[in-house]
């Protein structure tokens, strides 16, 4: 789902609604799960890091629009231990 493309996910954007991008709701809700379960995330970085491939779960990123946090593929490859 691209947000803020039309009237109605623009009113979700609005609230906080983070898009999953063409994750799984399996991978999207694991991938919710293991980032709020790292005490050393901020919220504004766990939003962002749902928009970051981490282990495969989403299209590479040159396919997907860019992170709203500048430094998502920075923490994304700390969480990665790479």
């Amino acid at each position: 789902v691209v947000l803020a493309k039309y009237a109605a996910s623009s009113a979700l954007v609005g609230v906080g609604v983070v898009s999953a991008g063409d994750m799984t709701t399996e991978a999207a809700s694991t991938k919710l799960g293991h980032l709020l379960g790292n005490p050393d995330l901020t919220p504004h970085q766990v939003r962002a890091l749902m928009g970051v491939t981490l282990r495969g779960e989403l299209s590479p990123p040159e396919e997907l629009a860019k992170p709203v946090f500048p430094n998502a593929f920075r923490l994304a490859g700390m969480l990665r231990g790479t």
